[in-house]
């Protein structure tokens, strides 16, 4: 038995096609890449994750000019051999200083968001490895009684008393995750590590990819299939109808690349009281597409019921070869 209700919106081919564009924007976007750098940091700091950065020693060879491997120009000289770099090809120093920099930045900021540190060189490598070992078996735990709304960083400062000389690392930030921060990690997560629990009992199917809009991607038609029991139908004020809603959450990653990309929507259902006297056995039919990147991708579903909070997962892995 199928379930055919007014929502708000149908499931043709054109309103499909504006899913697939809704679902592969980002929540936020920004180019300010310390945010997002700092945000990383408060996420794993929420999941309990303390990051020790140790990088390597940096070559000096590296700030100078010429000294990275560039291509020869040839000449006539030494009966027409190459000779020399080709200076139009080199970095330039400012380039190397950057990647320094951004590299520092990074790693300061994911180790002390985190509680952790950040070590520059391998000179000292014997002492980083026992500063680690010593703050993984000797710390303490201290708690406190937040206030305020959830998914906002919160500024965490430890001082010892009487002891202005003594410094303490901590967490510099704690974050208490919102219900749809949380449920975008967990989908995320299922990627690698696909997640047992199914409370909704959805199942996600993929079709055939085809080539999206945006250049060089492939849209995957889903379908994920509800049993209606599953979902909790509340009546309006007056009687009227019965109205759920549940938020979709899904992630995406091609096999052979780091790149994630993730988003989520909200769908409400509306039925009149004689289609809710009839509900059982039935099943709804979410429909939308979602874009990935050529080759073979991972697809992560999560729902979550907006009533009852409870939650179902599903993943597809899919291939445009």
């Amino acid at each position: 038995q199928e379930l055919n209700v007014p929502t708000e919106k149908g499931f043709d081919e054109e309103e499909t096609d504006q899913d697939a564009d809704r679902l592969q924007r980002s929540d936020v976007i920004t180019t300010n890449q310390e945010f997002v750098i700092a945000d990383i940091g408060r996420s794993a700091a929420a999941n309990g994750v303390t990051i020790y950065a140790v990088e390597p020693d940096v070559h000096l060879e590296l700030m100078v000019r010429g000294n990275a491997g560039v291509t020869s120009r040839a000449g006539t000289r030494g009966g027409g051999g190459h000779f020399g770099p080709d200076t139009s090809r080199d970095l330039q120093q400012a380039i190397h200083i950057d990647m320094l920099n951004n590299s520092a930045m990074t790693l300061q900021s994911l180790s002390e968001k985190t509680g952790g540190k950040w070590f520059r060189g391998t000179a000292g490598i014997d002492d980083t490895f026992k500063q680690i070992n010593t703050d993984l078996s000797t710390y303490y735990s201290l708690a406190y009684r937040a206030t305020g709304e959830d998914g906002e960083p919160r500024v965490v400062k430890v001082q010892v008393k009487n002891r202005p000389d003594l410094k303490v690392r901590t967490r510099s930030e704690v974050l208490k995750k919102t219900t749809a921060r949380e449920m975008d990690d967990l989908v995320t997560a299922s990627l690698i590590y696909p997640r047992p629990v199914n409370e909704l009992a959805i199942n996600v199917t993929s079709s055939t990819p085809v080539k999206a809009r945006s250049l060089g991607l492939y849209t995957v038609p889903l379908d994920i299939v509800i049993p209606v029991d599953k979902l909790t139908f509340l009546p309006t004020n007056d009687g009227t109808k019965y109205v759920a809603s549940f938020d979709v959450h899904f992630a995406s990653a091609g096999r052979d690349r780091d790149f994630i990309q993730g988003g989520k929507t909200q769908q409400i259902i509306e039925i009149t009281p004689d289609q809710f006297s009839r509900l059982a056995g039935g099943k709804y039919h979410y429909k939308t597409g979602i874009n990935v990147s050529p080759g073979s991708s991972k697809i992560a579903i999560g729902l979550i019921d907006d009533a009852t909070k409870l939650t179902g997962f599903g993943t597809v892995e899919v291939s445009t070869n």
